[in-house]
């Protein structure tokens, strides 16, 4: 997607959390803070993530989305009521479960690799995400 809108890969923006708690998110966004420039905009891997993101900014005194906004994926249930309200990308989590069993099902009759399959995901636009 970056190449697609000629964006430049910057891999000093990539912070590996090492887990998928909301802990791991906090101290994820800790070091995105502490560099510089520090970044106007975040997504996180996980809706669950993000929820230790958005608490870290508040704890270094920012505000989401006026100096940083912020986009989860997943849209797990209550991202509508976190402060603010997460901006998500929905994914369809029945389809992909049964998609990934028909991929197994093919795997195991052919014993060869199976093609990949994209899914459709949905962008639901909440209040975390504001103008740089």
């Amino acid at each position: 997607s970056l190449r697609t809108f000629g964006i430049p890969f910057r891999g000093k923006w990539v912070v590996n959390s090492g887990g998928g708690t909301s802990e791991h998110g906090y101290k994820a966004m800790k070091k995105l803070l502490a560099s510089a420039p520090r970044p106007t905009a975040v997504f996180v891997d996980t809706d669950i993530k993000a929820v230790g993101a958005l608490e870290a900014v508040r704890d270094a005194g920012l505000k989401v989305p006026d100096d940083i906004s912020m986009m989860g994926f997943d849209d797990v249930p209550g991202m509508q009521e976190a402060q603010p309200p997460l901006t998500t990308i929905r994914a369809p989590h029945y389809e992909l479960g049964c998609e990934a069993v028909r991929m197994l099902e093919r795997r195991i009759k052919t014993r060869a690799d199976v093609p990949g399959v994209a899914l459709r995901t949905k962008l639901v636009v909440r209040a975390s995400c504001g103008k740089a």
